[in-house]
């Protein structure tokens, strides 16, 4: 019976230590996931704080963020007719300094890759949201326009990175997947990446 006493006594001191260490993880993450997200800007002009004398850019597209913790909303690319490319690295952040605006230059294959994809007609038609299931507590809004001579193609890509179409939502085309994992390309090809979703891997090539 003593032992029995002991044993039930050590399994609920170790429980409550469990409990304790649980608590302690979750507000943890939950610290850092807000501090990170609190370097991100809530606000962004878009073209206007172009480092390019007044050019209007091939195609931008604007990233924002929501969870229960905070906002967020930055440059996820923008590319110009020239091959420049910007965005906002969000992958070194400093909590004491804003976001930084980098500039590069894109290889002309990838700017004629774009450049082909932007002119076919079924990317022109392209308009509105589409939308997939958010994942878990995020959502993402990828908010892309597209410039044509005096005219903006504008459309929204909510949760391109879940691979679920969400319920009731306009699904995802082939032609929006497309155009998002060009976008998705460029982006990362600015931060000397090749990295690329499986989705955007299997993609039929356009002929």
């Amino acid at each position: 019976m003593i032992r029995a006493s002991v044993m039930s006594r050590t399994l609920v001191r170790l429980f409550g230590v469990f409990l304790l260490l649980t608590t302690l993880g979750a507000w943890s993450f939950r610290r850092q996931f807000a501090v990170a997200n609190a370097c991100l800007p809530s606000r962004l002009s878009a073209p206007e704080s172009s480092s390019i004398d007044k050019e209007h850019p091939a195609l931008q597209a604007i990233m924002t963020g929501t969870s229960p913790y905070r906002s967020h909303k930055y440059l996820y690319v923008r590319v110009f007719g020239d091959g420049t490319v910007e965005y906002h690295n969000t992958r070194d952040i400093d909590l004491t300094k804003p976001i930084p605006l980098v500039t590069k230059k894109l290889a002309q294959e990838d700017m004629t890759e774009l450049m082909t994809l932007l002119r076919l007609p079924s990317i022109q038609k392209l308009s509105g949201t589409f939308e997939r299931e958010d994942m878990g507590d995020v959502r993402e809004a990828l908010d892309v326009e597209i410039y044509r001579d005096s005219e903006v193609q504008q459309l929204s890509l909510v949760n391109f990175h879940n691979d679920r179409n969400a319920p009731g939502r306009p699904p995802y085309t082939v032609e929006t997947v497309r155009l998002g994992c060009v976008i998705d390309r460029l982006g990362e090809r600015a931060k000397s990446s090749d990295w690329q979703s499986g989705e955007c891997k299997n993609l039929p090539k356009v002929n």
